[in-house]
Parts: structure tokens; C-alpha cells; sequence
């Protein structure tokens, strides 16, 4: 049977303020996906909701992929997300899952799960083989990133009502820090993120920003990360309100985007703009021709 891999493809969030400053969350990805020792397709879905005003965008292995957010899922039904909890609890999700995983694959291979080593690995097979276990253990990865977004109640104690906050939570083993982390402005995920976020720095992303501006700044930061090997063409723009409702750009709104990028975008270099790069030998000097007091 063939499954499913993804190409780690590219997924955007990035939080706006819309109108009478209410905010909105623009999702941006595409659809590559590619099958084992087939070949690649652009209709792989990567967005799916996780519960009531909740949806995870997805990079990584497929199968995984369901399988945590499923886990996501169950877990929001018992235990809504808060401002409060909502770092917490995505971060037990993620190591339960994690959890299940390494006892799975210990069960498998030695017939015993990985707690099983913990608790009484060294009594009945020593310290050599308890600490190739802990190599073995650390080397395991859920091999899945995702971007939760939603909205929760949050109180302005200037004007002592609540308002709906967005929450873009990233859950990724790809960073230098804690695998959950909550992003105020966006997030990316995917073998071209390093691309997207390096665009949204440069346009100075902000949630401040204007829903057109966002929109566009998504768009440009996906179409320059088809640059990247494994993104696709094919992508999808939406809008989550804080009322969980979400608006798909439209075929009117793709062609703005491509004519503000057609304007504002980077430029590839042509046959008209070859003369400014022509060198000239007065542009460098031979390192010894430096007088020695500016000398490295």
C-alpha cells in the first residue's frame, strides 16, 4: 500500500488587525505532496480543524500528522485552550504523543516499552544496555510540525471588557528552544521556512497591519519559497475571524496579490539589468596595496 509523504511543504500564519480593530489570522499553503517512489501532486490538504474555532496547519508525515491532531482534538474537548493553559497544554499533548510513540517502538523491537527500561532497565540488563536504550530514546522524533490557531477571551483591564485574542501556537522539534511556543505576530512551518520568515522580517509583518498588507505579505513569503525543492505551485489564502469563521481568497484577490507582487516583489535579474552588475577593477584592491594602519 502507498502512503502519503509530505515534502515538508510550506504553512503560514500571520495575525492582522481588520476592521473596527478587530483581528484576523491569515493562513497561507500549499499543496504539495508527494508519494513514495512515485512522484509529487499539489492536492495534498494541510489544514484541519481541531476543534470548535480551532484549526492546525500541517508539515511533516501524514499519518503522524492526523494522529496528533486527533490527540489535539480529544484533548480541546476535555480541556478548552485559555490564554492561561493554552502553551501547557499543548506541550503535554505533544509529549504524551511523543510518550506513545518511543514505548511503541521499544515494544516493538525489545517487547518491553521504553518505561520499562527506565524503571527496572538496569537491574535486569545493565548499565551498557540502559544507556544505548537513552541514545536510542533520544534519537526518536515525531517527525510533524503544526501551527494551532484559534481565538480566546482575554480581558482589557484598561476598558475592563473582554475581547477575542488570536493564538498562533507552534508546535515544531526544529527549533533551538521549547518544541511549543506561542508566535504573537506569525509562524511558519516547513523545508522552506527559513525563506518565509526571512520575507515577513524584511516586510515587517506586524498585527498591526492591514488585512490587504497581510494578505500580500503571506502570498509574497509562499510564492519566493517556491524557490525551495518540494513547494508546489498550487497554495491556498484563508481568513479566520475571531469567531472561528474562516473566508477563502478568491480567484479576484489571487490576481491582486500577483499584480502587488508583480510591483512591489523582488525582481529577477535579466538581459536590461546586466550593466549594473558589470565589475570594474576599481571596486576591489590588492590586499597589499592597504596601508597597513586599516589593515585586518
Amino acid at each position: 500500500t502507498l502512503s502519503l509523504h509530505d515534502a515538508l511543504p510550506i504553512c503560514i500564519a500571520a495575525v492582522c488587525n481588520a476592521e473596527n480593530d478587530k483581528n484576523k489570522v491569515v493562513l497561507c499553503r500549499d499543496w504539495r505532496g508527494e508519494i513514495q517512489g512515485v512522484g509529487s501532486s499539489d492536492n495534498n490538504e494541510k489544514i484541519r480543524w481541531i476543534g470548535k474555532g480551532w484549526v492546525a496547519l500541517l508539515a511533516g508525515s501524514d499519518p503522524r500528522a492526523d494522529e496528533l491532531c486527533t490527540r489535539y482534538e480529544n484533548h480541546i474537548k476535555k480541556t478548552p485552550f485559555t490564554e492561561e493553559n493554552i502553551v501547557e497544554e499543548a506541550r503535554h499533548v505533544f509529549h504524551e504523543y511523543k510518550k506513545a510513540l518511543t514505548d511503541s517502538h521499544f515494544s516493538t523491537k525489545y517487547g518491553f516499552p521504553y518505561s520499562f527500561v527506565v524503571n527496572y532497565g538496569k537491574e535486569k540488563f545493565g548499565e551498557a544496555f540502559v544507556s544505548d536504550c537513552l541514545d536510542e530514546a533520544a534519537g526518536i522524533i515525531v517527525g510533524v510540525e503544526l501551527i494551532i490557531v484559534g481565538f480566546v477571551d482575554v480581558m482589557d483591564y484598561a476598558t475592563m471588557k473582554p475581547w477575542r485574542a488570536p493564538m498562533v501556537v507552534l508546535v515544531s522539534e526544529n527549533t533551538d528552544g521549547d518544541v511549543i511556543s506561542l508566535e504573537n505576530e506569525f509562524a511558519a512551518i516547513g523545508s522552506a521556512v527559513n525563506t518565509a520568515r526571512t520575507m515577513l522580517f524584511l516586510r515587517e509583518q506586524d498585527s498591526t497591519d492591514s488585512l490587504m498588507e497581510t494578505i500580500y505579505a503571506v502570498y509574497e513569503a509562499k510564492t519566493l519559497s517556491e524557490t525551495v525543492p518540494g513547494i508546489g505551485e498550487s497554495y491556498s489564502i484563508d481568513v479566520m475571524d475571531e469567531d472561528g469563521n474562516m473566508m477563502n481568497l478568491t480567484d479576484e484577490g489571487a490576481k491582486r496579490c500577483k499584480a502587488l507582487f508583480a510591483r512591489f516583489g523582488p525582481r529577477e535579474k535579466t538581459k536590461k539589468t546586466e550593466r549594473w552588475f558589470e565589475m570594474k577593477d576599481s571596486y576591489l584592491e590588492s590586499y597589499e596595496d592597504v596601508p597597513p594602519n586599516e589593515k585586518g
